[in-house]
């Protein structure tokens, strides 16, 4: 049972972050292209809310089957009536329903927007609160601003990331409009992706130095070859975006449009591929005891 807990623990933040970053990048990134990219693939995001309500309901009754070994509803019921992580996720689910149901109006209305972007940044709270962080005496403040930094950091750079595929396969599409649209759009991406690892790897090492991961012998603990695990698939990850951003980029001539946008496409798909093992890897990482605890 653990190892399907992990695999559902890590689609649900898998699919949580992609729609933090979704958003992000509908409202703060693709802007960058003028309304001729918005045309081409606008409001992406809607299409992951469902998904990520789903995921969050089966984690909901996983985690409770976890806690009570029992599949009788009166057992899930007080797992999701009486425990922390029960509150925290059925207050997680009824925000995705509520998102849901605004999210057609968001569209073309500035305050519903606003009112959808606001529910969705509290997803990665919800994360935090149920999170190691949060269980933990000693520097939980600390622990918990970085942890809410890691998660909203992963979300811009991975949900960002599958949207900026999608509009890109949009956008082969479209080749006969402005030849500069996709770099625009893409180096504004960048910047947020070079922010946001930077992000990621700051809070992501002192996360892991608070848990009381040894740096000098890491894989004495499970939890500790986990973390070793994702910095390894991370940093390879960093590699493969430093073609994007060294030479594509560096590259782009508006006479070579769709060779830039087939470079970019190919990379990006290959970061995504791996950024889905490092989410499995992260949906075991909350399930195993810290070091601290050992």
């Amino acid at each position: 049972m653990t190892g399907i807990l992990g695999v559902v623990h890590g689609l649900d933040y898998l699919f949580g972050y992609l729609l933090v970053g979704s958003i992000v990048f509908n409202f703060l990134i693709l802007p960058a292209g003028g309304s001729v990219a918005a045309s081409i693939d606008n409001n992406r995001y809607r299409k992951l809310l469902l998904p990520t309500l789903i995921s969050s309901i089966l984690w909901m009754f996983a985690s409770a089957y976890n806690m009570t070994e029992s599949w009788a509803l009166a057992e899930i019921w007080t797992a999701m009536s009486t425990t922390t992580l029960g509150h925290l996720w059925c207050a997680r689910i009824a925000l995705l329903f509520l998102a849901l149901l605004i999210s057609r109006k968001a569209k073309n209305n500035k305050i519903s927007a606003c009112i959808f972007i606001f529910l969705a940044l509290i997803l990665p709270v919800i994360s935090v609160l149920a999170s190691h962080a949060a269980s933990q005496p000693n520097y939980k403040e600390i622990r918990m601003i970085m942890g809410l930094l890691h998660s909203l950091a992963v979300g811009v750079w991975t949900g960002g990331l599958w949207t900026l595929i999608n509009w890109l396969r949009r956008r082969n599409m479209f080749l006969e409009i402005d030849n500069s649209i996709s770099y625009r759009v893409v180096k504004r991406f960048s910047i947020f992706a070079i922010f946001s690892t930077t992000i990621i790897a700051i809070t992501g090492i002192g996360m892991s130095v608070l848990s009381g991961v040894s740096w000098l012998s890491p894989f004495a603990t499970t939890y500790g070859k986990i973390v070793v695990g994702k910095i390894l698939l991370f940093t390879i990850t960093l590699s493969v975006a430093s073609i994007n951003q060294f030479i594509h980029l560096a590259r782009w001539k508006p006479s070579e449009e769709k060779k830039f946008i087939s470079g970019i496409y190919q990379e990006s798909w290959i970061e995504l591929i791996i950024i889905m093992v490092i989410f499995c890897l992260a949906g075991f990482l909350t399930l195993t005891p810290l070091p601290l605890e050992l």
